[in-house]
């Protein structure tokens, strides 16, 4: 859908939420932290810089931050994931990982830079 709305620079930059309930596919889940159904929050969004682009992800990740201390009263740690664990075909991906009773950090919310990666592949281009 980009592809089509997005024509020209002045259409940039685009910002899209969507908001959907989710069903897991999982035998085994936790009462309050994960159950088997949610109510799942994306934003996604093009940029007619990196350094835009860049900015948003950066600016979201303090957003999840920000709610997760003063809304939920949940103390998160903010920082950038591995190589291995970024988001596939993402140049970076930031997340707030809260920590659990027993030792292990539960992944509390993710903003992930795609860069060009799927623009390219579904060819939008914008005319400057």
């Amino acid at each position: 859908m980009f592809t089509q709305w997005i024509q020209s620079y002045r259409d940039l930059p685009l910002m899209i939420n969507q908001w959907a309930n989710v069903t897991r596919w999982e035998m085994r889940t936790k009462p309050f932290i994960r159950t088997l159904e949610f109510l799942w929050q994306e934003g996604h969004t093009a940029h007619a810089t990196p350094e835009e682009a860049e900015k948003e992800a950066m600016q979201m990740i303090d957003v999840y931050t920000k709610f997760a201390y003063e809304q939920a009263a949940i103390p998160v740690i903010p920082g950038r994931k591995s190589r291995v664990e970024t988001f596939a075909g993402a140049d970076r991906t930031y997340t707030i990982e809260a920590m659990m009773g027993d030792r292990k950090a539960l992944q509390a919310g993710t903003s992930h830079n795609l860069g060009q990666n799927f623009s390219r592949a579904f060819g939008t281009q914008v005319s400057f």
